[in-house]
């Protein structure tokens, strides 16, 4: 049986945010568990709805990385500004 799910995917070169990876038939989501206005929340930041192998596509997981940075960021800007 494989394995559903992908623990560390790699980590975001600026914030250092783990990816990590739900996979189902042909479907891969990733994302990265965070907080969110105090609440433990896995956001996910990209899909690969069309995975025909069962390796990362590498550009998928490069543009994934990137997202969660920049969606890191501004969590970090935006608890900042509310004083937390």
């Amino acid at each position: 049986m494989p394995k559903m799910f992908n623990y560390n995917e790699g980590r975001s070169k600026i914030n250092n945010v783990m990816l990590q990876a739900f996979k189902g038939f042909k479907h891969r989501f990733y994302g990265f568990p965070t907080e969110v206005d105090g609440i433990r929340t896995f956001v996910v930041v990209k899909a690969d709805l069309d995975k025909k192998q069962d390796k990362a596509d590498p550009i998928v997981l490069g543009r994934a990385l990137e997202i969660a940075d920049e969606l890191q960021s501004n969590l970090n800007a935006n608890a900042k500004g509310k004083g937390q």
